[in-house]
């Protein structure tokens, strides 16, 4: 796509509000495709939305010319009501600090590579249809049929299920809503413990749901 927009003298726009600042394990999801575009827009993670914040970069080829036709017909006037809003573009600084002074970056790409992996393993299970995703963004697609790739009737209900479960693990019980970062050593015993609880082995009871989208309960189902 970026090779046919230079082609033909197209501006390449990047929408970076959720790969921006370290998600993909590089600073940008552009850095991680070699893209190269001529807007970004920027949002959550530029404050990690401890406060409303939303930006957009341009390259110099974009900035020179509205430099340019500004000094011919006059400035370029645009923005919002809370635009360059003191208080949001302060916390946005100090957050960046913090990505750079805590490696935050470096971390989640050693976190992604685990976090991939161990999302892998449930490929082969046959509710899951597909698992995808790059660094710390990731998706497992639920399906009602492996071979046809047949969705649930109901959207939503059978992901909702598995979210309630989530967070019912003792560690997360024990822990809720308490942010850490730790080393990946430390996830990967976390992940092992909770394999051997029974996460992804033989779990007794665990649930799938029928054609009819109500919850059948099921031994032994593998997951």
């Amino acid at each position: 796509m970026q090779e046919i927009c230079r082609k033909h003298d197209i501006l390449v726009v990047a929408d970076e509000v959720i790969t921006g600042f370290g998600r993909l394990g590089t600073p940008f999801g552009s850095d991680y495709f070699g893209i190269k575009p001529d807007l970004m827009a920027l949002s959550k993670q530029i404050t990690s939305s401890y406060q409303p914040l939303a930006a957009v970069m341009i390259s110099d080829r974009v900035f020179e010319v509205i430099a340019k036709n500004s000094g011919k017909i006059g400035t370029f006037g645009h923005g919002y009501t809370a635009s360059g809003h003191p208080v949001a573009t302060a916390v946005g600084v100090e957050n960046l600090k913090v990505i750079e002074e805590r490696g935050l970056v470096e971390n989640a790409a050693k976190m992604g590579a685990i976090l991939q992996e161990r999302l892998r393993k449930l490929a082969d299970h046959p509710l899951v249809g597909e698992v995808r995703g790059i660094g710390l963004l990731a998706a497992v697609e639920l399906v009602a049929n492996k071979e046809t790739r047949e969705k649930f009737p109901e959207p939503g209900k059978v992901g909702g299920y598995f979210f309630a479960r989530a967070q019912t693990w003792p560690d997360r019980a024990q822990h809720p809503r308490q942010p850490r970062l730790l080393p990946a050593a430390d996830h990967q015993r976390g992940a092992d413990r909770r394999d051997a609880a029974g996460l992804r082995g033989d779990a007794e009871g665990y649930c799938r749901m029928d054609r009819g989208g109500t919850a059948e309960r099921l031994s032994r189902t593998g997951t």
